[in-house]
């Protein structure tokens, strides 16, 4: 190493090393390089000849209902080559030529990461005989590429922060998975949707136009909501709800395609904005029990609600209901790792927080200051949220029991 205190570092440490009985071994960094790089080249070798040998070629699926459950597909291609856009002056996307004599599509698969619907969209519609790519949304050049070497019969968009370009929605068609009920528009849905207290809820398979959510309806579907974290929701309701539309929009794209069935354009609400921190901020002095568990609830998982526990900020999140009273916004002790405040009607108990520049923890791991509050005797069980109840029917895809 050239740098002087690097070096000084790792003597350090090879000399406590040494003190352990253990030996030092100095590799020069391009001997490094060079002999991991054969050891990934033996290795990707072995594991391309056993894949050959486990998924020869295939034939592609024709008509009937037995999928192929253990089918492989190829994971998403990365396009390095640039290509000419063509603008045409389209006002509808052209229909895609399916496969004749058969119900496996190649789908494209535009997502903004590869979260847990968009896991479960790849689990069920390969089992159906899908070919699915799968292209991070990084930018409309790197998009476009990939549109034009895959080709896609269909562009699935499981979770976007970003509009698709018009070069390929004008070309293509483009489905959205919007986690709202049909007519509902903008980011942070089902934020809204639990500050609000939504009785029902549900998501909408919708075409991509130039304005924001706004395109026809493929499909939708709807469910009754649960007092619930949003992270609980999005993984169940939200998830099958997403795998139930989906399926409807792709059995209808050849009809579509025949030009014997057509997506219908539906009443939009307003716009509704990104939530932000000033709109599920606690005011502990007037927010009800209800309200304040609506906002951390909304916030579960991603971003957590911004507040301060012992004079510091930080963000709480795993909020529930706790049978106490005291002054709103106080800290009335400690329960297990997590700590009791006062609301204006009662008492919730936080369980983890995150200060800046952190991880989520327990509460307890994060200030010490919770050592010196009095453990709360828990005598009943406080009433929680009901658990989602779902299952498979008999084709398989998960459904609602309610």
């Amino acid at each position: 190493m050239d740098d002087p205190i690097v070096r000084k570092k790792e003597e350090s440490r090879d000399t406590w090393l040494r003190s352990q009985g253990l030996r030092v071994v100095r590799f020069d960094d391009r001997q490094v390089l060079t002999e991991t790089q054969a050891v990934l080249e033996v290795i990707f070798s072995v594991v391309e000849a056993c894949y050959r040998r486990r998924n020869p070629p295939r034939p592609p699926f024709k008509g009937g209902s037995t999928p192929h459950p253990n089918r492989s597909v190829p994971l998403s291609q990365s396009p390095r080559s640039g290509i000419k856009e063509d603008r045409r002056d389209l006002t509808t996307p052209a229909k895609p030529t399916l496969p004749r004599n058969s119900h496996a599509m190649r789908i494209l698969f535009l997502t903004h990461a590869f979260n847990s619907l968009t896991q479960r969209l790849y689990v069920e519609l390969t089992a159906l005989g899908h070919e699915i790519s799968i292209e991070f949304d990084i930018n409309d050049s790197v998009t476009v590429e990939a549109v034009k070497l895959f080709k896609p019969h269909l562009i699935l968009a499981p979770y976007l922060r970003r509009a698709i370009p018009e070069a390929i929605w004008r070309e293509h068609v483009c489905l959205i998975v919007h986690p709202g009920i049909v007519g509902d528009r903008g980011p942070s849905a089902l934020d809204w949707a639990i500050l609000n207290g939504e009785k029902e809820w549900g998501v909408t398979v919708l075409q991509a136009e130039a304005e924001m959510d706004a395109g026809p309806v493929w499909a939708s579907e709807t469910f009754p909501m649960r007092e619930a974290k949003k992270s609980s929701l999005y993984r169940n309701e939200v998830t099958e709800a997403a795998v139930l539309a989906v399926t409807t929009a792709i059995g209808r794209l050849p009809a579509y395609q025949a030009g014997t069935w057509w997506p219908q354009a539906v009443a939009l609400r307003p716009m509704h904005a990104l939530m932000q921190q000033i709109d599920r901020a606690i005011d502990w002095t007037k927010d009800s029990t209800a309200i304040v568990l609506a906002k951390l609830n909304c916030a579960d998982g991603f971003p957590g609600v911004r507040d301060s526990l012992f004079g510091q900020f930080c963000q709480i999140y795993n909020g529930r209901v706790f049978s106490a009273r005291g002054i709103p916004g106080e800290v009335l002790g400690r329960v297990g790792e997590g700590v009791v405040r006062a609301t204006a009607d009662g008492a919730v108990w936080i369980g983890h927080c995150k200060v800046e520049g952190g991880i989520k923890l327990p509460v307890a791991l994060v200030f010490p200051e919770t050592a010196v509050l009095g453990e709360i005797p828990v005598t009943t069980n406080p009433p929680q949220p009901p658990f989602y109840k779902g299952g498979r029917d008999s084709n398989g895809i998960w459904r609602s029991p309610l």
